[in-house]
């Protein structure tokens, strides 16, 4: 009877919904075209790896990543392991822009502008403790944010800088600024890990579970001393810099495992525990791209067996 019903009632369907079920098809197609699309768009840049074993590993994360993402599976904690600096599939702070080529007499300008965001950051952390020793840690997430769309411009100024003397065909000019840049991010993200670290131990000054906002604020300021290395790692790669670009890669890898011992301390931040296991992974995998770029294979594999171990989840030693 069941059977008889849906017969009948199906000669009675008006040609309209019949062509909109052909619409309702041909959209569900194309979206998961465009689906498959995305999938095939996840790139670890295995080719540009220098050994043979480390392309292999990376084409198999590679290609797991894509047959997760095929079947729908959730692929947001689905990373590239050992990969090339071009990989598109990382848990990484660094954000590359597409940034417009300036004229040669605006590149003072933008050197000036640069030198006002360095001098703004330090002025910032300054203003962040004063106002801790005054207030607590009640105003401090906004004076954060600041330091964080400042050290993010500061960055797109660069890569502007550099990429327009290349326009130009000046390279040396462009791997001098990438120089110039390396260096003093450097010592900004000592100097920003320092002043985390100091409010951390400070919020705990006047009770055993600490001032909230102020550990919040300090978490906030160590995840922000991690991506000045990674923007330093990346300048030092770019002025083939390799065994400064691999250190500061570990450096930043130290800030990702730090994190993960502040959250074990029960602060209540958006940071995943994943995540940052799997940041510290790819900054070590970064960091051994450069160390082998360098001829130093023992670095280099050191730093990956640690990377791999992460990646498995068997890895949670220090990383000496």
């Amino acid at each position: 009877m069941q059977k008889r019903y849906y017969s009948r009632t199906s000669s009675r369907i008006p040609s309209v919904c019949i062509q909109l079920a052909g619409i309702l098809i041909m959209l569900l197609t194309s979206l998961s075209s465009i689906a498959g699309d995305q999938c095939e768009a996840f790139d670890c840049d295995c080719g540009s790896l220098p050994k043979d074993s480390w392309k292999q590993v990376c084409k198999e994360r590679e290609l797991k990543i894509k047959e997760s993402c095929g079947k729908k599976v959730n692929t947001e904690a689905l990373f590239c392991s050992a990969h090339g600096p071009a990989a598109n599939r990382l848990p990484l702070d660094l954000k590359l822009s597409n940034v417009e080529v300036v004229s040669v007499k605006q590149l003072d300008k933008l050197n000036e502008r640069v030198a006002a965001l360095y001098w703004s950051v330090h002025q910032d952390l300054y203003g962040i403790e004063a106002s801790f020793k005054n207030q607590g840690g009640e105003n401090l997430a906004d004076a954060v944010s600041v330091v964080e769309r400042n050290i993010e411009n500061l960055f797109k100024v660069q890569q502007q800088i550099s990429v327009s003397w290349s326009a130009y065909e000046k390279e040396n000019e462009a791997a001098a600024a990438w120089d110039d840049f390396s260096s003093d991010t450097l010592d900004m993200a000592d100097d920003l890990l320092k002043a985390g670290k100091r409010l951390w131990s400070d919020s705990f000054a006047n009770s055993e579970e600490g001032d909230l906002k102020a550990r919040a604020a300090a978490f906030d300021i160590i995840r922000i001393s991690g991506l000045s290395y990674e923007q330093s790692a990346y300048s030092f790669g770019q002025a083939s810099e390799h065994d400064n670009a691999a250190r500061a890669w570990k450096r930043a890898a130290e800030v990702a495992e730090f994190l993960i011992t502040m959250k074990g301390s029960g602060l209540e931040v958006s940071d995943d525990v994943s995540r940052l296991r799997y940041q510290r992974a790819a900054r070590l995998y970064r960091a051994s791209y450069h160390w082998i770029k360098d001829e130093k294979d023992g670095e280099a594999e050191n730093s990956l067996e640690k990377a791999q171990k992460l990646m498995d989840g068997t890895g949670d030693e220090g990383l000496g």
